[in-house]
């Protein structure tokens, strides 16, 4: 379309005009006027997940409720067996009983399913002991085996251990911890992402190395120095994992993992963790340290530090 009165078009008076006048939502400066800095980003804030209401049980949990500050020294433990509808807060511990006797006819190893008011899902499997930190978004496995499935818009669950962080993105994942102070971790990622970040102290535990991120199908030893992925059939997880088969209520990303499991038969699930490593990779923005929680504390100043390309 061309101007009537200049016989230009419309291309070319735009490039006739000063490269200011071009801004998109940037008004034109009056004579004296000065342009406002951008506003920063607000900052995260986390959204406490609140107490957890036990929706499954199978065999025996308890709830142990550990001294807080301020009370007596040599206070106990308090111990309540649950049931399905109790409530768990934060600062409890969820503890799961043994596996079966290997002589029984029927083994029915313990389980328990907590859910939360967003609906953040946390599995624990048989002898498995984790502590509840849910006004923080994460929990501390200090042994068993846990699955968490959340959304990623609302913050997840992360499960912290002794020498690492888990930091999912809208995530269904299993850890798994021997008991022991050296006991070997491993971790499978189902659906989503999860952030691998070594905890390291003032005395160095560990190697300053940068955050690591694991994918969908893909399944890493915790306990090693470096970080090797090995391939997990997700079609295999989905029929024999009894995380995932032996719950009556069905997870809410089973569609998602269903449908993962097919790309990962058809060969196409590796090259899109490959594309999608080097994107979240470089385009998340830096975290801020975050202190170790006390219950898992180490002597010296401990913290999660966060590792990105210059």
């Amino acid at each position: 379309m061309r101007s009537a009165r200049t016989g230009l078009s419309r291309r070319g008076l735009l490039q006739l005009l000063p490269l200011g006048v071009l801004a998109l939502g940037q008004p034109r400066l009056g004579h004296g006027q000065v342009a406002t800095p951008p506003r920063e980003p607000p900052a995260e804030r986390i959204i406490p997940l609140g107490p957890a209401t036990v929706r499954e049980l199978h065999g025996s949990a308890w709830a142990i409720s550990l001294p807080r500050k301020g009370q007596p020294a040599g206070t106990q433990p308090s111990r309540r067996p649950l049931k399905v509808g109790d409530k768990v807060t934060a600062g409890e511990q969820v503890q799961t009983g043994a596996p079966a006797a290997a002589a029984t006819t029927a083994p029915a190893e313990d389980r328990i399913q907590l859910v939360f008011a967003d609906q953040t899902q946390l599995r624990l499997g048989a002898d498995t002991l984790v502590t509840l930190m849910s006004d923080e978004r994460r929990c501390l496995l200090g042994r068993g085996r846990v699955l968490v499935q959340g959304d990623r818009w609302l913050g997840g669950l992360s499960v912290w251990l002794q020498r690492v962080a888990l930091l999912p993105e809208g995530t269904t994942y299993l850890v798994e911890l021997q008991p022991g102070p050296q006991g070997a971790a491993q971790l499978t990622v189902l659906e989503g992402s999860v952030s691998v970040c070594p905890i390291t102290a003032s005395k160095t535990l560990l190697p300053a190395t940068e955050e690591r991120t694991v994918l969908p199908g893909e399944q890493v030893l915790l306990h090693e120095p470096k970080l090797n992925r090995r391939i997990r059939p997700l079609a295999q997880a989905l029929a024999s994992e009894p995380l995932l088969t032996r719950f009556a209520t069905p997870l809410p990303s089973l569609p998602q993992l269903t449908d993962l499991s097919k790309q990962q038969v058809r060969g196409i699930l590796a090259g899109r963790n490959q594309r999608l490593r080097r994107e979240l990779f470089w385009k998340r923005p830096p975290r801020k340290p975050l202190q170790l929680p006390a219950l898992l504390a180490v002597p010296g100043s401990v913290e999660i530090r966060y590792y990105y390309p210059e």
